[in-house]
């Protein structure tokens, strides 16, 4: 079946020395792995500037429910992910989380425009607010379904609380909670940023068990300062 839809990049893999596996957050689809040939190839129809986590494209798809990996017959760029170095390790982070926390077969409109909204703010802003991350993982939680400022009464963010080792852990997520619930969370030094941002991908795991291990933490801490 031939169908158009928007899909945002999450990730892209080798598959053989002339195809590639690319995963796609797609408005009407969910999450999609689909087979491209690499850019390198004389039968590439994807340009290698179109692979990087969080380009929105619009594609064309020969979409086959028996298939488990789809194709993409023609794809065009709708808004490139070109940024500074410290852009692209937010955005490898983002279509990290993102990827960590989807499934595939399963569209969810309020998660896609959420990283469609996100991909906007890093393309309009000059330079990245240093509390992004934590903004986004708060906000992309409540996409998702559940939110550490709403569900504060919630047991199981009491109980989340009790797994937190270091008291100084705690004392700083209530904080976040305070600071949340009061449209301000512009208040926390370079190390407690990078706390909270890691306590944060602690909760996002209690609710989703699955959830991997976000590989790109370490880029991020390295190349932008959550």
């Amino acid at each position: 079946m031939d169908a158009k839809t928007q899909g945002v990049v999450l990730r892209c893999g080798k598959y053989s020395e002339n195809q590639c596996i690319v995963q796609i957050l797609t408005k009407d689809f969910g999450k999609v792995s689909y087979m491209v040939y690499a850019p390198q190839s004389k039968r590439a129809r994807v340009r290698s500037t179109m692979l990087q986590p969080l380009t929105l494209l619009e594609i064309d798809t020969d979409s086959k429910p028996s298939r488990e990996i789809q194709h993409i017959k023609d794809a065009k760029p709708l808004m490139h992910a070109n940024f500074s170095p410290a852009k692209i390790a937010v955005a490898m982070f983002v279509a990290d989380v993102v990827n960590a926390c989807t499934v595939e077969g399963s569209p969810d409109l309020l998660v896609f425009n959420k990283v469609v909204d996100t991909i906007k703010i890093l393309n309009t802003d000059a330079t990245i607010d240093a509390h992004f991350a934590i903004r986004f993982l708060l906000e992309f939680a409540e996409a998702l379904g559940f939110n550490p400022v709403q569900d504060f009464e919630n047991i199981l963010i009491q109980e989340f609380l009790g797994t937190l080792v270091e008291q100084s852990e705690k004392d700083l997520f209530l904080r976040l909670i305070d600071a949340a619930s009061h449209g301000n969370i512009a208040v926390f030094s370079h190390p407690e940023r990078r706390t909270l941002v890691r306590t944060l991908l602690l909760y996002y795991k209690l609710n989703l068990p699955d959830m991997p291990h976000i590989k790109t933490l370490d880029v991020l801490e390295e190349m932008y300062t959550p």
